[in-house]
C-alpha cells in the first residue's frame, strides 16, 4: 500500500479527541483547522456530543463518512480495543487505510505486556490490510496537504525540508528552532516511533519520490536490519540529501574479540562506515543537524571547494580563514588579476584584498552597495565556487538595506552561476533584523565562522560523493554463500591454515614453507632464500611475537637453527607443548606496513577493515571501515581517510608506495569476506606495501 493515506487522507477520525484546552486531544483538533486541512474531520469521544462545533462520534464503526486514516490517542490498552475496531470498518467498508498510534505503552517498556499489545495491534490491522505508523509517536506533518497528527506544531510555513526521527520531540524541536527566523520550510515531518509496522525504509522511498522534499533530516537510534536501510539511503541519496544524525557515538563493542580488527569495531563505526559508504551526510550533533539541513534546503550544492571570504571584520573574518585552511576539503579560492584590480578601484585604501589569497576585508569604510558591487564580482569569477560573506554589527548600515542588496546580487550572478553563498552574523543575535531579512530571501546564515565552514565541507562532501554512488555495488541482501569444512566454532587459523585461502582469491602472500623439524626448516629456508623469518606453529599460539614465537631477519642455516631452537623453548614455557612445525617465510624488510582485515558483524554482515599496521595498529587505532562489496573507489576513499596515507604517498623523502595494489587487496578481501560467509574475523598484520606490489607476511582466521 502506498503510504499517501498517511499524509494526504480524505477524511480522518480522532480516537482519544478532548474539549478540554491542553490535552493532546484538543490540540490535535485544532491543529488540524488551523493548518487549513481540507479533509473531513471526526472527533471521537463517547462522552461529548461535539467539540467546538465539530460533531464528536461515540466510535469509529459509527463515524457515517468515509475514513481514511484513524489517529489513535488513547491508553495502550483501549487503542488494542480500537484496532479491533478499526480493522472491522476496513473489512467492511473498505476505507480505513492507515493508522497513526499516538498512544506510549507498548514495546518501548520492554516488557512482555508491552510487547504483545503491540504485536497483537500489528496484527489485527495486518488482517484487515491497514497500515499502523507507531505506535509511540507524533505521526505526521504534511505543509502542503496541510495535514497533521502533531499537537506539538500549528501552522507552519511549506518548504524542501522533510525530517524522519525515531524521536518526535527532537523533530518537533528542529521546527521551533527554524521557526523564529524562518530557517527552514517544511515539506513533511514523520516521527515513526516503535515502527511496528511502517518503517524508516518506507518513508524513505516515499519522499524519494515526492517533489516537493528537497531534503532529508535522518534522527537514528538504530535499526534491525541496517543494511536494508543504508541500501535504500544511498539509492535516496543519487537523488537528494541525506542528514544523519545518529546516536550512540560513545557505544563501546562488548563481544570478546580475538583479532585487531574485532576489538577496534563497535557498532557506531560501522554506522559510519556505511553512511560514508552510502552518501549519508552524517553529522556529530545536534546544532549541526540543524544548520547543515538549514543550508541544503536553500543553497546549491558547491561545484568544488574553492571558497572566497568577504568581510568588514578583521577578527571573525580571520578565524574563517583559518578553518578553512585547516580542511582537507575546502581551499582559499585564487581571485583573477582583473577581478582583484576591480575590487580595489573600489574599495578604501585601507580595505585588504587577496592577502591571503581569496580575503577581501572591506574595513569599516563599507556600505551596502559596496558589498552589492564586491559580491556580484566574486560570484563572476570562475575560479570561485563558494562565497562566505562574514558580518557584525555595524552603525553604517541599514540591515534591511543590506539584506535587499546582497539577495540582489545573488540573484543577478551567484543563483544563474551555481555558486553557494553562506553568510556568518558574527555573535549571532547581533542583526537580527538582517538575518529575517537574509532568510526570508533564501539565504542561510550561521551564528560563527566554524560552523559555517564545516556546513560547507560536509555540502562538498555530499557533491562528489553522489557522483560515485550510481557505480557503487548494491549491499543488501547479501547471499550467504559457502560453509567451511573441518573447523569448529569461533575456530583459529593460524598462517598455514589462512595462506592456503587467502591464496584463493589472488591474494599475495610472502614466499613460505610450513615444516615440521629443525632440519627441514634450514632446507626451506635454502628453498626461500634468505633472509627469512621463523615462525613457531600450534593451535593455541595466537599472538606469537608476545609468546617469543618469532624470529627475524635470519641469514644462514645456524642462525635458522638456532631460532627454531630458541621458539621452540619459549613455545613450551607458553603452553606446556612443543610446536606442532615451523612457518619459514622470506623476510620482506621494506615497505609501509599496514592492517587489512574483515569481519562478519551480527547486524552489519560483511565488513572490510584497513589501517595502520604492524606495532602501531593498537598504538594509534588508525583504521576505518567499509561494508562489503566495495567499489575501487570506496577501496581507495578507505586508503585515503587514514594516516598510513601519508607514509604510502612518500613521506620525508622516502619513494611512493604502489596504492593501486592495495586497492587491488583491498577489493579481493572484499570479495573473500562475501564469499566465505563461514568467517567471522580476518586478520592480516602486517600487509608490506611496496614501491611495486603489497604482500602478506602474517595472517589469521576466526571461523564463526
Amino acid at each position: 500500500m502506498s503510504l499517501r493515506p498517511f499524509f494526504d487522507p480524505k477524511g480522518v477520525a480522532v480516537v482519544g479527541a478532548s474539549r478540554e484546552r491542553g490535552r493532546p486531544g484538543y490540540t490535535l483538533l485544532k491543529n488540524l483547522i488551523s493548518m487549513g486541512y481540507r479533509g473531513a474531520i471526526y472527533p471521537v469521544n463517547p462522552n461529548v456530543n461535539e467539540i467546538d462545533g465539530l460533531r464528536c462520534y461515540p466510535s469509529v464503526s459509527e463515524i457515517d463518512g468515509d475514513v481514511e486514516t484513524v489517529v489513535i490517542l488513547v491508553s495502550a490498552e483501549r487503542a488494542v480495543k480500537v484496532a479491533e475496531e478499526v480493522a472491522e470498518r476496513a473489512r467492511k467498508r473498505g476505507d480505513v487505510k492507515a493508522v497513526v498510534c499516538i498512544s506510549g505503552g507498548f514495546s518501548e517498556l520492554n516488557t512482555p505486556e508491552g510487547r504483545e499489545r503491540e504485536r497483537r495491534m500489528v496484527e489485527v490491522l495486518r488482517s484487515a490490510g491497514v497500515r499502523l505508523m507507531g505506535p509511540n509517536c507524533v505521526g505526521v506533518i504534511d505543509c502542503y496537504s496541510r495535514f497533521t497528527t502533531n499537537f506539538d506544531v500549528d501552522d507552519y510555513p511549506a518548504g524542501g525540508v522533510s525530517l524522519v526521527s525515531q524521536s518526535g520531540a527532537l523533530a518537533t524541536a528542529l521546527i521551533f528552532w527554524a521557526r523564529p527566523f524562518q530557517k527552514i520550510g517544511l515539506s513533511k515531518l514523520i516521527s515513526i516511533g516503535n515502527m511496528a509496522d511502517v518503517d524508516m525504509v518506507e518513508c524513505l522511498e516515499y519522499l524519494k519520490d515526492d517533489e516537493t522534499t528537497k531534503v532529508i533530516g535522518v534522527y537514528l537510534e538504530g535499526y534491525r536490519e541496517p543494511r536494508r536501510l543504508f541500501e535504500k539511503m544511498r539509492q535516496v541519496s543519487q537523488v537528494k540529501p541525506i542528514v544523519l544524525l545518529k546516536a550512540g557515538r560513545s557505544e563501546v563493542g562488548s563481544r570478546a574479540a580475538l583479532s585487531h580488527t574485532a576489538s577496534m569495531t563497535g557498532t557506531d563505526a560501522l554506522y559510519e562506515a556505511a553512511s560514508k559508504q552510502c552518501g549519508v551526510i552524517r553529522v556529530r550533533d545536534v546544532l549541526e543537524w540543524y544548520e547543515v539541513i538549514h543550508a541544503l534546503e536553500k543553497q546549491p550544492i558547491p561545484k568544488g571547494g574553492r571558497v572566497t571570504v568577504l568581510t568588514h571584520i578583521g577578527g571573525p573574518g580571520t578565524l574563517t580563514v583559518d578553518r578553512i585552511g585547516t580542511s582537507r576539503l575546502l581551499t582559499m579560492a585564487t581571485i583573477s588579476e582583473r577581478g582583484k584590480s576591480t575590487i580595489r578601484s573600489m574599495v578604501a585604501p585601507t580595505a585588504t584584498v587577496c592577502n591571503p589569497e581569496g580575503y577581501i576585508d572591506l574595513t569599516a569604510s563599507h556600505t551596502e552597495e559596496l558589498h552589492y558591487r564586491v559580491l556580484k564580482v566574486l560570484f563572476e569569477e570562475e575560479s570561485v565556487d563558494a562565497v562566505i560573506q562574514v558580518l557584525g554589527h555595524s552603525m553604517f548600515l541599514n540591515q534591511r538595506l543590506m539584506a535587499e542588496k546582497v539577495h540582489a546580487a545573488f540573484e543577478e550572478a551567484g543563483k544563474p552561476l551555481g555558486k553557494t553563498f553562506l553568510n556568518v552574523v558574527a555573535f549571532d543575535e547581533s542583526l537580527p533584523e538582517f538575518k529575517l531579512e537574509m532568510e526570508r530571501r533564501g539565504l542561510p546564515t550561521f551564528p560563527t565562522p566554524e560552523i559555517a565552514v564545516a556546513v560547507l565541507e560536509y555540502m562538498l562532501w555530499y557533491a562528489r560523493k553522489r557522483r560515485a554512488l550510481a557505480d557503487a555495488p548494491q549491499i543488501y541482501p547479501i547471499p550467504e554463500r559457502s560453509e567451511a569444512k573441518g573447523f569448529g566454532s569461533k575456530a583459529v587459523l593460524i598462517e598455514n591454515q589462512a595462506y592456503p585461502i587467502l591464496e584463493r582469491y589472488g591474494i599475495p602472500v610472502a614466499e613460505y614453507r610450513v615444516v615440521g623439524s629443525e632440519d627441514e626448516a634450514v632446507d626451506a629456508a635454502e628453498k626461500v632464500g634468505y633472509p627469512v623469518v621463523l615462525k613457531a606453529q600450534h593451535p593455541r599460539l595466537v599472538h606469537k611475537t608476545e609468546a617469543g614465537a618469532v624470529a627475524l631477519n635470519l641469514r644462514d642455516p645456524r642462525q635458522v637453527r638456532e631460532a627454531a631452537e630458541s621458539v621452540k623453548r619459549n613455545v613450551i614455557a607458553k603452553l606446556g607443548e612443543a610446536p606442532t612445525g615451523y612457518l619459514v617465510q622470506r623476510m620482506i624488510g621494506s615497505g609501509v606496513e599496514v592492517i587489512v582485515g574483515g569481519l562478519r558483524d551480527e547486524s552489519f554482515g560483511p565488513v572490510v577493515s584497513f589501517g595502520s599496521g604492524g606495532i602501531l595498529v593498537e598504538l594509534l587505532r588508525d583504521v576505518t571501515f567499509r561494508l562489503a562489496p566495495l567499489s575501487r573507489s570506496e577501496a581507495r576513499e578507505m586508503v585515503e581517510e587514514t594516516m598510513a596515507s601519508r607514509l604510502l604517498r612518500g613521506f620525508r623523502g622516502e619513494p611512493e608506495k604502489d596504492i593501486g595494489s592495495l586497492v587491488d587487496l583491498l577489493m579481493k578481501v572484499s570479495d573473500l569476506m562475501v564469499n566465505e560467509s563461514w568467517i567471522r574475523e580476518l586478520d592480516m598484520n602486517p600487509v608490506k606495501v611496496l614501491e611495486k606490489g603489497c604482500v602478506v607476511v602474517d595472517a589469521r582466521i576466526v571461523s564463526r
